[in-house]
């Protein structure tokens, strides 16, 4: 008896379209009502409901419905939902599948209306293809990730050969020694674009073995230069007579005497302009 009491009371008070419990009061035909919703459940409750548990989601009656939820039958009697069907309402042994209530926000983030939709990142490509850095010298390479909008943009940075040429989490890549390395910058998701790096060995020093050089008018000598190191990635140099009367100089160094008198010869390297100078004295 006492049981049917309850139920025609709350058939009633559904009917009103008003629930209360204790001093709170809750309007089933507003879009602004709060009801409950658990993990495992499939409809929504009242606060005063049985079935639900200290862990549940708070939200209002139109977005329950708007995902396609229906009133639980034990705290609305009159619906049509089965109290008997485990799927419609939250039962006993549910309790352990429910999240705590600090995991509100992690799991239950799509009750939120207003949360953006997340955007895949769906290319990343570097600024070069390919690049050289003198040893000891640094480059920033920047990485460009489409859409422009995607929701997580972070990449992260790697060496193929750190010995060769180190990289930091914002693409500085640093030449260590000469050789070749691939930088590779990595989305989240997986997508990856590839930078060769070119280590050069800097030129540090050039030289003549000797200070002063001779040669008849009309004869030819080659001058060679000492460039250290040996490793040195690029020797090219180039070449100056101080006077073109007395002696010619070429590309490659040959130097052709023209007439009586002394002339400085200079070679510059390309890289670095290291330069070293000697006399020449035409007989």
């Amino acid at each position: 008896m006492k049981k049917g009491f309850f139920v025609v009371l709350a058939t009633v008070t559904m009917i009103l379209g008003t629930v209360f419990y204790g001093s709170d009061t809750v309007n089933a035909a507003s879009g602004d009502t709060t009801v409950y919703i658990t993990k495992t459940g499939s409809c929504y409750h009242n606060s005063g409901c049985s079935s639900l548990s200290r862990s549940c989601i708070e939200t209002t009656l139109q977005a329950a419905l708007n995902k396609g939820l229906s009133p639980c039958s034990k705290c609305h009697p009159a619906s049509s939902i089965d109290s008997d069907d485990d799927d419609d309402d939250y039962d006993d042994h549910d309790y352990d599948d429910d999240y705590d209530d600090h995991d509100y926000n992690d799991d239950y983030d799509d009750y939120d209306d207003d949360e953006d939709d997340y955007i895949s990142v769906s290319s990343v490509t570097l600024n070069k293809k390919s690049a050289n850095v003198i040893k000891g010298k640094s480059i920033t390479l920047k990485a460009t990730v489409k859409p422009s909008n995607a929701t997580e943009k972070t990449v992260t940075w790697k060496s193929n050969n750190p010995k060769i040429a180190s990289v930091d989490n914002k693409g500085k890549v640093k030449g260590l020694k000469k050789g070749t390395a691939k930088i590779t910058v990595k989305t989240s998701n997986g997508k990856s674009a590839v930078c060769k790096i070119t280590v050069l060995e800097p030129v540090k020093s050039i030289k003549f073995t000797k200070k002063a050089y001779s040669l008849k008018a009309g004869n030819t000598i080659t001058l060679k230069p000492v460039i250290s190191p040996k490793a040195a990635s690029n020797k090219n140099v180039t070449w100056k007579t101080g006077d073109k009367k007395i002696a010619t100089v070429d590309k490659n160094g040959k130097v052709k005497g023209k007439k009586k008198g002394r002339v400085t010869i200079t070679v510059t390297t390309k890289d670095g302009k290291k330069t070293a100078k000697c006399t020449v004295n035409v007989k």
